[in-house]
């Protein structure tokens, strides 16, 4: 779970940042795949809660428990993509988050079931992490516009990000 406290607070920052992170990284042109970017890594988070059921679940011999939820993710993915791109690369990206959501609580059914964990005893130690992660979004968004005040008279995306990122890595 320690893990996570590295990840979610990574994630956050790639959702909160990613606007001018695309700017300066690949330009304006591809702002449009900002959001299906934040929403992947929102599915990323999940993911990374999702690795140590799997191990748990794996040493307690519970293998093929998780090979029939690694098929039926596979399908939601293909089947969440599908459906999702009539609404263009969001709307793909928002079911390969669904899917996530399904795999995860599929995940930790059998986490459960494989234990004597109760859903507290799962999500407690995410709670730090989700903590941080809060903070940071505070944090991020706070310095971004302060950032953005300064600099009245135009956006420069590079600015931001280092004054963001140094935020972050104080933070």
């Amino acid at each position: 779970l320690t893990s996570t406290f590295i990840a979610y607070p990574l994630f956050v920052t790639l959702i909160v940042t990613a606007g001018d992170l695309f700017q300066v990284m690949y330009g304006e042109q591809w702002t449009a795949a900002v959001l299906p970017f934040q929403i992947l890594c929102a599915a990323g988070m999940l993911k990374t809660l999702n690795a140590y059921a799997s191990t748990a679940t794996q040493a307690r011999g519970w293998i093929w428990g998780e090979v029939w939820r690694q098929i039926v993710y596979l399908s939601l993915v293909a089947a969440g993509a599908a459906i999702g791109s009539i609404w263009g690369l969001p709307g793909a990206a928002a079911g390969v988050l669904g899917a996530a959501v399904v795999m995860t609580v599929l995940m930790h059914s059998l986490l459960r079931r494989a234990t004597s964990l109760s859903w507290w005893d799962i999500f407690r130690p995410q709670l730090p992490a989700l903590a941080c992660g809060a903070g940071l979004i505070v944090c991020l968004i706070t310095v971004g516009y302060g950032v953005r005040m300064v600099l009245r008279h135009g956006h420069v995306p590079s600015l931001v990000l280092m004054a963001q990122g140094t935020a972050a890595l104080v933070f």
